[in-house]
């Protein structure tokens, strides 16, 4: 019997629900509490703990159907009947509860009772050195020896993750597809990486614990951990030559069908170019409708490269718009009765695509025009490799990651220098940490040299948190760089400390014959390290008064209560893919880095900032809360993907609308921030967008500003307040006119210049060539001309150039029927003019553009492209 893929998740769900499994939902694909993970990769993600918990479990025995995403086979998804990135895993676990004997059983009771898989077809792969897996098999199952395979390690051992934990061998089951799929070895069997035998279950004993020294000890509680692609068994039940031919993916391959308007011919290998955009867009689904946006850095980019991928094999299939977002919806009417937070997301899972496919359009045509003129170079050159530099173009430019650039070298027979990227990739880490704010600051640890001890004894606790003001002992002082400066470590503090974003605290240490201003307050390891001016006398051994600036200290947590409100107005208003993507917090502003995929409209950013000020004057009290990471996840607690936390941590709670894992100083009640203002949004990153904001003094401050500079608008154009909106606009409507008339008759100059340049064209082998000067007063215009005399010189090649804000400018061009004998691109052309002008430059084929800074250079630079293009027409 044909079963649907909803059928078959359900029949192994109640299989082993009968048998006494608490049946588990699937975890998000955002795994939680383990670091290492990007994505839930498996379904013993989510019961990892349960494996080496010495207490009670609130079961012993559980079955799941767990959404997947994995990379490991992404080269291989879509060329392969089997490889997925997005999947759905059905497994059985136990935890000190049953173990090989009922496991094995129950699965062939399952594949060949329950869904009638033919036993003839069946093989098992055990673990070679595994004989009770073997005995079970062949004795208890009765599977002829011949069909029970012993493999090693590589195949038939899972674990650990690490040098040292969990692991056991496995068993797993395979069905044989027929030799007409296969290698046509005498040899093949289970094993052999030809498709013929496609395991499908994999059972896993989890039962040796693996030592320092390499040893594996028995596990106290032997477990159970199995998995089984629920694609793979809908290919087999229904009878299907690949997972993309089943009721789960088959509908979206139709539909990429219906956008191109016509069948993928596989005879050109376009089935492959169609799967691998029906699995991404599965993948790309479920990511964002978990609240992960495209974006350069972790989950974010995973996202980003699938898009890209898909889009760009989209383009291959001849589309040549964005698509993907309009697969959204075949997605999630395949998958909604299982996951109905599908249905939930659908507009915004179709925006988020739809805005990265129109951000990557921007620069793939260029992007794919640049990668062929490097295969060019390669082809002529008769290298192999593309140059590391030339990828991180591509990705730096373009938007191309490595791994598309790598497939699309493949296809063409090249490979990719890889080491060459990531070295690339690193000078770009390195520099941009250097250059930003927001890069974290490395707490390294404390410098002992020229350190002088006045007292023993514990140092750096920090008081801060209820106290501005504490008497305190020196414990090590030393001179630093600067007339009179001194860096001081204290017993304990009431001084913060500059991190998590927060600047650090200033104030004053004095006795009654020493004072020493604190301006600078920082970590050094654990080490608080306190810098300032000595204003009187020396260091002493003795009690000082150390006092914070109470006003700024209480500036800065206006400003850092403030962020908690914005971030939690921002997920409700733009959606709870919203994360805090870097902050900054000082006594006058804040500024909030978050995900987004486009730009809040004016009314959303009116919206954000009522909202925000709704809960200022709603007073609401703010406490800090210490408890351990997993009670603050359990609550609701947002922590920052990435950021190591310790054993216990502290919140940060704001009534019932924001809780926060934050060491940061906070006010009391929202009422004392005063007044949310928000001074600018911005992207700074694809995805990544940048809320500048102040708060109390500081927003009356700009209130009053922005009302001085209405009066004084007001008094310049001689109107009314309540007319002031529409004589503004008079005389934008006004200037508007004018430039278009000075446009005009700038387009009527340069069309007089063009017709003098193609009347002075050398001809060369049948070929105009011009390189000339040109009075134009934009880039727009240089366009312009650019586009009429390639109009006029169809079977011409030239460069013009200008000066531009007094720096030089050039065009270059191909005519379309020069072009098509690729004997010179206009790319190679803007460059070579560029290079003598100390510039760069680049573009299409038919026209690109080049700039530089050495003005007096332009006619040099013009004759010396004229003599590139005669010598590449003599070739």
């Amino acid at each position: 019997m044909k079963y649907s893929t909803d059928q078959l998740r359900e029949i192994f769900v109640s299989f082993f629900r009968d048998r006494g499994h608490t049946v588990c939902p699937s975890s998000p694909l955002l795994a939680s509490g383990d670091p290492t993970l990007l994505f839930t990769a498996a379904g013993m993600v989510q019961f990892k703990e349960y494996y080496s918990a010495d207490g009670p479990l609130p079961f012993t025995r559980t079955v799941s159907a767990q959404k997947c995403l994995r990379l490991s086979d992404l080269e291989n998804v879509g060329k392969t009947i089997r490889h997925h990135t997005f999947f759905e895993m059905l497994g059985n676990f136990s935890f000190g509860d049953y173990f090989k004997e009922e496991t094995i059983a129950w699965a062939w009771e399952f594949v060949t009772r329950i869904i009638c898989l033919p036993e003839e077809r069946l093989w098992a792969s055990v673990f070679e050195e595994d004989d009770e897996a073997r005995r079970l098999w062949e004795q208890a199952i009765g599977l002829p020896s011949d069909k029970v395979v012993s493999l090693g390690k590589d195949d038939n051992f899972w674990g650990p993750v690490g040098r040292t934990g969990i692991c056991g061998p496995c068993s797993e089951i395979y069905i044989d597809l027929g030799a007409a799929a296969g290698c046509g070895k005498a040899d093949c069997r289970p094993g052999c990486d030809c498709d013929r035998f496609l395991e499908f279950w994999n059972l896993v004993f989890p039962q040796f614990y693996k030592e320092e020294d390499g040893t594996f000890s028995p596990l106290k509680k032997k477990g159970i951990d199995t998995g089984m692609g629920l694609e793979r068994l809908a290919m087999i039940v229904q009878g299907e030559s690949s997972v993309y031919e089943t009721d789960a993916l088959r509908p979206i391959v139709s539909a990429i069908e219906e956008l191109i308007e016509r069948e993928v011919d596989p005879a050109v290998r376009e089935d492959i170019a169609a799967n691998v955009v029906a699995d991404h867009s599965r993948a790309l689904a479920f990511c964002i409708a978990e609240g992960i946006i495209p974006s350069n850095e972790g989950r974010g980019y995973v996202l980003r490269r699938l898009l890209r991928r898909a889009s760009r094999r989209m383009r291959t299939l001849g589309a040549r718009e964005p698509t993907l977002y309009r697969l959204v919806g075949v997605v999630v009417d395949i998958m909604k009765d299982v996951y109905p937070e599908l249905s939930a997301k659908r507009e915004h899972i179709a925006m988020v695509t739809r805005a990265e496919e129109e951000r990557f359009e921007k620069t793939l045509e260029l992007g794919i025009t640049r990668f062929e003129e490097l295969v060019s170079k390669l082809e002529a050159s008769g290298q192999k490799t593309m140059a590391g530099r030339d990828v991180f173009t591509l990705y730096d430019t373009y938007g191309f990651p490595p791994d598309l650039t790598q497939e699309m070298a493949q296809e063409k027979g090249f490979q990719i220098d890889t080491s060459g990227f990531e070295a690339e990739m690193e000078e770009q880490r390195r520099s941009a940490q250097e250059k930003s704010r927001f890069a974290p600051k490395e707490k390294k640890e404390l410098d002992e040299a020229e350190w002088k001890r006045l007292s023993k004894g514990a140092h750096s606790r920090f008081v801060g948190y209820r106290k501005l003001e504490e008497t305190i002992r020196v414990r090590r002082f030393r001179h630093c760089e600067g007339e009179g400066r001194v860096q001081l470590l204290l017993d304990r503090t009431p001084f913060y400390g500059e991190s998590g974003g927060q600047v650090g605290d200033t104030g004053r240490l004095s006795t009654a014959t020493s004072m020493i201003e604190v301006d600078k307050v920082f970590y050094s390891g654990k080490a608080v390290v306190h810098e300032g001016r000595l204003a009187k006398g020396a260091v002493e051994d003795s009690p000082y008064e150390a006092v914070v600036d109470a006003e700024r200290r209480l500036s800065t947590a206006r400003n850092h209560t403030a962020t908690h409100l914005l971030h939690h107005v921002l997920r409700r208003v733009l959606g709870d893919h919203v994360r805090q993507a870097g902050s900054f917090v000082a006594p006058d502003r804040l500024r909030f880095d978050y995900t987004h995929f486009k730009a809040p409209s004016p009314a959303e950013l009116e919206e954000i900032e009522d909202l925000t000020n709704q809960l200022v004057l709603d007073d609401t009290p703010v406490r800090p809360q210490v408890s351990s990471y997993e009670e603050a996840i359990s609550e609701g607690a947002i922590a920052l993907f990435g950021e190591k936390y310790g054993e216990k941590v502290r919140q940060v709670v704001v009534g019932d609308v924001s809780r926060e894992l934050c060491g940061g100083t906070h006010v009391e009640r929202t009422g004392q921030i005063g007044h949310f203002l928000i001074v600018s949004d911005t992207a700074i990153g694809s995805g990544v967008r940048r809320v500048e904001a102040v708060t109390g003094l500081g927003a009356r401050s700009r209130i009053v500003e922005r009302g001085r500079l209405l009066s004084g608008i007001q008094s310049l154009v001689s109107g009314g307040e309540e007319e002031l909106l529409s004589t503004v606009s008079g005389l934008v409507k006004a200037a508007e006119t004018l430039r278009k008339r000075s446009e005009s008759d700038e387009k009527a100059r340069v069309l007089d210049e063009v017709e003098k340049i193609v009347s002075g064209a050398e001809e060369v082998s049948g070929v105009k060539v011009v390189a000339a000067r040109v009075d134009v007063g934009s880039q727009e215009m240089m366009r312009t001309a650019g586009d009429l005399l390639r109009g006029k010189l169809k079977r011409g090649a030239g460069v013009i150039g200008t000066v531009l804000d007094e720096k030089p400018f050039f065009l270059a061009f191909v005519g379309d029927a020069l072009l098509s004998e690729k004997t010179v691109m206009a790319g190679e052309i803007a460059r070579e003019a560029a290079r003598i002008v100390g510039g760069g430059g680049g573009g299409k084929p038919h026209m690109a553009t080049a700039g530089g800074r050495d003005a007096s250079s332009l006619e040099k630079a013009l004759q010396g492209a004229r003599t590139f293009i005669l010598k590449q027409l003599e070739r």
